[in-house]
Formats: C-alpha cells, sequence, structure tokens
C-alpha cells in the first residue's frame, strides 16, 4: 500500500504539502486488487498518516515533509532496480 501511494504521489509530480483525491486512487488501483488489498487500502492510509508520510482530511490525503522524503527515496531506489 506505501508504495501504491508513494508511486502515485511521483507519477503526479506531487511536492510536500500537495493533495490528492483518495477516491481517485482507489479507483484507479482497486480494479486490479485482490480483494485482501482492497479491504487494507483504508487501514493501510491510516497506517501512513500514523507515520507521518501523509495526512488525512475530508477525503483527500496530502503529502506531508517525510512522505515527500520517502516519495523521492521510493522513485531513487525503483529507477534503479
Amino acid at each position: 500500500m506505501k508504495d501504491t501511494v508513494l508511486t502515485w504521489f511521483g507519477k503526479n509530480h506531487a511536492k510536500e504539502g500537495d493533495t490528492l483525491d483518495v477516491y481517485a486512487l482507489y479507483l484507479k488501483h482497486t480494479l486490479n486488487w485482490t480483494p485482501k488489498q482492497n479491504s487494507a487500502f483504508e487501514s493501510g492510509l491510516k497506517k501512513m498518516a500514523s507515520e507521518g508520510l501523509i495526512e488525512i482530511k475530508n477525503g483527500s490525503v496530502t503529502l506531508t515533509k517525510h512522505g515527500f522524503e520517502a516519495r523521492n527515496k521510493s522513485v531513487c531506489t525503483s529507477s534503479h532496480s
């Protein structure tokens, strides 16, 4: 879940403080997910929020400074794999 969300922010060139619609993320990815992945969606977002990677408000996900740094690490790691 974490990689999916951070990659989604990366593909949208999000910076710290940028907000993306949770519903758009859900619709884009859940069609290809297993039932187990679908059921973990909300709890996965809450876990990311508790880790300080994102903030969740009014159906939107905001990338925090910590999340932006993790997104950059994730993009660098995945581009060199």
